[in-house]
């Protein structure tokens, strides 16, 4: 069966949907965007924490910690929501589009690998070492949250040329 979706793993879903509305919108609520950015940052930063160093923060075991029955955020889904973290932050500075890009195409390649895991059972490709593997609806959801924010950006940075009517684009 799928591996269920931690808490904080869906929290931080949610919390980078809300980051992406407000740098969609453009609002004057940009100091809300950047804390929202600078918490997935942190969060995905701790558990990389724990499960490097050992620190036993346990971020991840936060909310309904008496149901998770042993449910731990997986490192790679860890790394993905730091990497997220900076380039929603680096966005709302309106600073490094192409350096924020190109970290969301790193953590495609990371989740697209985690796809192709589950899908040709490499285990190796979702899961590292003997940590928790990373679920199969949290890699879409990464796939998903990546797409909208390339989205946002479509006509800056990297995405120009790939959406651009000249050759570089109909490739």
């Amino acid at each position: 069966g799928f591996l269920p979706i931690n808490p904080l793993t869906a929290s931080l879903f949610l919390t980078a949907a809300v980051c992406l509305w407000l740098l969609h919108d453009r609002s004057h609520l940009v100091w809300v965007q950047k804390s929202l950015a600078v918490f997935i940052l942190a969060a995905g930063f701790i558990k990389l924490l724990d499960d490097g160093f050992g620190t036993h923060f346990n971020i991840d075991s936060i909310l309904f910690s008496e149901k998770l029955g042993g449910n731990q955020m997986a490192p790679n889904s860890a790394l993905a929501f730091f990497l997220i973290g900076i380039s929603l932050l680096l966005l709302s500075l309106k600073r490094a589009i192409k350096m924020a890009q190109l970290m969301n195409f790193i953590v495609l390649t990371i989740v697209w690998m985690a796809v192709l895991g589950y899908v040709y059972s490499f285990l190796f490709l979702y899961q590292v070492g003997s940590f928790p593997p990373m679920s199969l609806l949290t890699a879409i959801s990464f796939i998903l949250l990546c797409g909208g924010i390339l989205c946002v950006t479509a006509h800056e940075g990297l995405m120009k040329h790939l959406n651009s009517p000249t050759s570089a684009g109909k490739i």
